[in-house]
């Protein structure tokens, strides 16, 4: 199955769902501890049967790999173009959701890593029905945790750290707080690139240190890592004092 996505003149999506063993590689860039407690809920399953040279015949597969593992919710993958002659809403577009372990490494493996978006652009994964944006319902009360890292990690490590607050995020390792997920995004830019994670209310401390512990946690073999909260009313306002609501 091949399905093309039109994001501007510029920029198109392939996401094809045969996923060829070059293409492996990129998977296994998840943190030991992501990946493990990724693999608990068999969200790596199904690996060896995607190669389409595999000489396994239908018979010897397992009857679990004939189905898909869903995941807790539906996500949406948008795309923000930086194309200063269209609105920002007209720049953001919502280019596909998925809903099971398969169909994301499908969409993943099939689509620029984090290093080779151009400057200026965004990834954001969100629940299905959440658009990454200050003024939805969803979002106009809530934050954001902001990791940010210098311009020379991209080429190297920036991959790694995108995928690895996907897995943690999708796969629900947030445990009794993923409800307060709103959604992730990564922008690419001059100056530093940022990964941030969205929460629905800035009121619910316990639960918004809850995820920025955990996400802190997944990341701690970044070195000097910190991660800030702010309300998404003091970044709309760009608030200097006393901007950060919490920090770790």
């Amino acid at each position: 199955m091949e399905i093309t996505t039109e994001i501007s003149d510029q920029e198109s999506f392939d996401l094809n769902c045969s996923v060829s063993p070059s293409e492996n590689g990129r998977r296994n860039s998840c943190s030991k501890s992501c990946n493990a407690s990724f693999r608990s809920k068999k969200l790596l399953v199904a690996e060896e049967n995607r190669n389409p040279n595999s000489e396994i015949s239908s018979t010897e597969i397992s009857p679990d790999l004939l189905f898909k593992h869903p995941l807790e919710h539906c996500w949406s993958l948008w795309y923000y173009e930086n194309n200063k002659d269209k609105s920002w809403e007209e720049n953001q577009k919502e280019v596909t959701s998925f809903s099971s372990v398969e169909d994301f490494w499908c969409l993943y493996n099939f689509i620029k890593p984090a290093s080779q978006v151009r400057t200026g652009c965004d990834y954001s994964i969100f629940k299905k029905g959440i658009r990454p944006m200050w003024e939805d319902k969803m979002n106009e009360k809530g934050g954001r945790w902001i990791i940010k890292f210098e311009y020379k990690s991209r080429d190297t490590e920036i991959n790694k750290y995108w995928l690895d607050v996907i897995l943690l995020m999708i796969g629900g390792q947030f445990d009794e707080f993923s409800d307060e997920v709103c959604g992730a995004i990564l922008n690419i830019r001059n100056r530093c690139d940022k990964i941030s994670i969205w929460t629905p209310n800035i009121n619910r401390k316990n639960e918004i240190l809850g995820i920025g512990r955990k996400l802190k946690d997944c990341l701690s073999y970044v070195n000097n890592i910190n991660l800030n909260y702010e309300s998404h009313e003091s970044a709309e306002k760009k608030t200097s004092k006393n901007r950060y609501l919490y920090s770790l």
